[in-house]
């Protein structure tokens, strides 16, 4: 991107300096950003001065050159630029009026043949998965802004750091991630997608604790776990006294009361009710399992007895 600085006079000579913030060409030894400057060349005019300070009006750099495209390396930050003509007999021209301007930090260069996936699973405990995330070092990056995308590409998590990785919990799904470059002054480089995806792979919800108590008149009563974002799912089965095999009765799809008690008028036999949570994008938590037994009534016996 190009934009006017100033113009000055020298006598009849016009002078306009013209910036050029080019993308950086890699690292020298000072770790520095490609800047160029750039001005149209003025009739007259024998050779050119430049001065360039940072935002605290330290100057950097003085340059003298011939051309009207100068080349240098600068710290990230803004910058502070004027310059003067000079003709054939050393005369200068007076100084431009100072414009300003910013050197972004280098963009960050993940490796291009490195895109398999970054996978973890989702911890019982914490319903998440936990990530780290890394990246190579931007030439003039003094911290990181580090976002994550979800497969709408909508931001769900963003951190700053001044380190080369980052540590997320995240949900089960697939995701992505970006890193900026910030510099001195908070300068902002540009925005690059890693080519690496973020894959949480699902795991069993732990165990929930169904407490068994007793109601009115000594009744069986279990108590349901109250946490959000989960369903209690459950199953009523039946068998004889004797009996191996068990018979569905009833299915809980999803039971929503915070008490479960037996049915009323269910017949004589041995039963077996069992119950788990269940959370979208997670496997179904282990099924906690309690076996009681219904008596027959005295009116019942008497009825059995009576029958030839």
């Amino acid at each position: 991107m190009i934009k006017n600085l100033s113009k000055f006079f020298l006598v009849l000579f016009t002078l306009t300096l013209t910036l050029v913030q080019a993308q950086p060409k890699g690292a020298d030894l000072k770790r520095l950003s490609s800047v160029e400057l750039q001005w149209e060349d003025s009739p007259g005019a024998f050779m050119y001065e430049v001065e360039v300070f940072n935002s605290k009006n330290k100057r950097l750099k003085k340059f003298v050159s011939k051309t009207s495209l100068f080349k240098f390396k600068s710290t990230s930050g803004k910058i502070k630029i004027r310059g003067r003509v000079l003709d054939a007999y050393g005369k200068k021209g007076l100084w431009s009026e100072i414009i300003e301007t910013t050197v972004p930090p280098d963009d960050i260069k993940f490796p291009e043949t490195d895109s398999k996936p970054i996978e973890a699973k989702a911890s019982n405990s914490t319903l998440k998965g936990k990530v780290k995330l890394e990246w190579p070092e931007g030439i003039q990056a003094k911290q990181y802004a580090v976002k994550v995308y979800d497969k709408d590409n909508k931001v769900v998590l963003e951190k700053t750091v001044s380190t080369l990785f980052v540590n997320f919990d995240l949900d089960i799904g697939t995701y992505q991630y970006s890193v900026t470059p910030i510099g001195n002054d908070f300068i902002l480089g540009k925005e690059i997608m890693s080519p690496k995806k973020i894959e949480i792979g699902s795991a069993q919800l732990p165990d929930e604790r169904f407490d068994i108590v007793r109601g009115p008149g000594n009744s069986l009563q279990i108590k349901m776990p109250k946490k959000s974002g989960i369903e209690i799912y459950g199953e009523l089965e039946y068998s004889h006294h004797m009996a191996e095999d068990w018979t569905p009765v009833l299915e809980y799809k999803p039971f929503t009361q915070g008490i479960w008690s037996p049915e009323k008028k269910l017949k004589p036999g041995r039963y077996r009710v069992g119950f788990w949570v269940r959370r979208t994008g997670w496997l179904d938590s282990a099924k906690f399992n309690h076996e009681f037994v219904i008596k027959p009534t005295e009116a019942e016996i008497a009825e059995s007895i009576s029958q030839p």
